[in-house]
């Protein structure tokens, strides 16, 4: 990594150590000659010597000051946050400038791809016009693309003045000693993974056996091209997260305030809490679409000989649905190799989105703060009333039993059948009560720590209540005792 300041500016602070360091053994030889000097002689010269000296060393303390100033990191105290919101306006405007080049790259590579394969399937020539159609478009795809990775630049530099402006940098960082340009090469290599129109007559083929030897020609294009919709996609969810509340300055400031950092991954983590079915709904479409998309490209060519028709999106999307969820019917599959490592990322994919399914499913029949402290209040406060009905009905059923054995008793049955009623009020009595005692005793150490510190406030409210009681006595005591004063002065006189 390189020094964060100048190399000019150490090589000038060097010189200057240097220089202070030949005054220095200068300035040490001078005084030694002087001192084997004649006393008369050596007083005059020591004093000029000296004022010399002093001044050649106030210079070198100024240049050592103004030198060494160039390394103090300049702070302009706190955030400006309004040069700060509009930088990070002009993030936000530019992430949507590159993913406009982005999908305008992706659509005219969808028109090239449909045109080109009927040329392929009717074995069009290159020089055909339709051939030629199919060329100049993709050369606009990519004249497009060149314009995304220019884009990815500039908003890279633009995000790092922002940062700047946030302090989190300093005057001397640079794209290059900060590693920042790591980052930028790494998203243009991802986006790089494209069709390429140079590219385009360079074809290999696969074969596929059912009775009879099929033979189906692909383009190392279509293969870019599909694996280039699973790339741009991160751009959709980068421009996605940075429109929402979770990457505002505002969300930053407060996360940085408690000690975290407002990134794409808290967003995601947030957007899941606030609304989890929107996010996975979202997710599900765009991904069924995308991902039918790319099975079509590969599976298709195989429509007639398999009796599979691949070409429509609704078969390529059922496909889709029904290997993302595992039930896998059969009546669709895919039979090239692309087609397959297709299905396996479908697979995977799939899982995810069903797990995040059964967790926010989980997570919305879970209570909130609020929901658990009323859920339990109502709670206890139901079981205190079945507490008082069952309660009278052990009384009533030892009074009727008491009465039983008074009335008849010699009657053994009847006597029974009471004591049974009155077991069975008792048994109920008791598991509530012990119910109650499991609500107060499952209470938080946090909870009994608040309800004495409420005890505790209660009672110095009453102190003080007592306090104010007290000073008012005192106050009409020594009212009364000073007119008694006086009176006593006026009968003396």
């Amino acid at each position: 990594m390189n020094p964060p300041y100048p190399l000019q500016s150490l090589s000038k602070y060097s010189a200057i150590i240097i220089e202070f360091q030949r005054k220095y053994y200068q300035r040490e030889n001078m005084s030694f000659e002087n001192e084997m000097d004649s006393e008369s002689e050596r007083e005059p010269q020591h004093s000029i010597n000296s004022s010399q000296l002093k001044e050649d060393d106030d210079k070198l303390d100024n240049e050592l000051q103004q030198s060494g100033n160039e390394f103090i990191i300049k702070e302009d105290g706190f955030e400006d946050i309004k040069k700060s919101s509009t930088l990070f306006n002009q993030v936000r405007v530019s992430e949507f400038i590159s993913l406009y080049f982005s999908m305008t790259a992706v659509a005219l590579s969808v028109i090239a791809y449909e045109k080109d394969y009927y040329n392929l399937l009717n074995d069009m020539p290159n020089d055909h016009i339709d051939s030629i159609n199919v060329s100049i478009i993709m050369w606009v795809a990519f004249v497009f693309n060149i314009m995304l990775f220019i884009s990815i630049i500039l908003r890279h530099y633009i995000y790092f003045k922002w940062l700047h402006s946030k302090k989190m940098v300093t005057q001397y960082d640079t794209l290059r000693n900060t590693g920042q340009w790591k980052i930028i090469v790494k998203e243009i290599l991802v986006c790089m993974i494209m069709p390429y129109p140079f590219l385009n007559t360079l074809t290999y083929t696969e074969t596929w056996v059912k009775g009879d030897t099929y033979v189906i020609k692909f383009k190392w294009n279509y293969i870019l091209f599909s694996f280039m919709t699973f790339t741009r996609i991160y751009q959709i969810i980068k421009c996605t997260l940075l429109m929402t509340y979770w990457l505002s300055p505002r969300a930053q400031r407060v996360c940085h305030m408690s000690g975290c950092k407002a990134d794409y991954m808290f967003a995601v983590k947030s957007l899941m809490k606030a609304q989890p079915y929107t996010v996975l709904v979202i997710s599900l479409i765009v991904s069924v679409g995308q991902m039918g998309y790319c099975l079509r490209i590969f599976e298709r060519p195989l429509s007639k000989p398999s009796g599979q028709d691949f070409g429509l999106m609704s078969n390529t999307i059922w496909n889709v649905l029904v290997t993302m969820t595992t039930v896998g019917y059969g009546d669709y599959f895919p039979k090239t190799n692309m087609g397959r490592i297709i299905g396996l990322i479908i697979a995977f994919w799939g899982v995810f989105i069903v797990s995040l399914f059964v967790v926010s499913l989980s997570n919305m029949f879970e209570f909130d703060g609020g929901e658990l402290k009323a859920f339990t209040l109502n709670e206890r406060l139901q079981a205190k009333e079945d507490l008082r009905v069952e309660a009278s009905n052990v009384l009533s059923s030892a009074y009727r039993q008491r009465q039983v054995i008074q009335k008849n008793p010699n009657d053994r049955a009847q006597i029974l059948s009471a004591f049974r009623n009155f077991r069975k009020y008792m048994v109920r009595f008791q598991s509530i009560a012990r119910q109650i005692r499991a609500f107060s005793q499952h209470e938080s150490e946090v909870k009994v720590l608040g309800k004495e510190i409420e005890e505790l406030m209660e009672n110095i409210m009453k102190l003080q209540e007592d306090q104010k009681e007290l000073q008012e006595l005192f106050k009409s005591f020594k009212k009364k005792t000073e007119n008694m004063t006086f009176r006593s002065i006026q009968s003396s006189q």
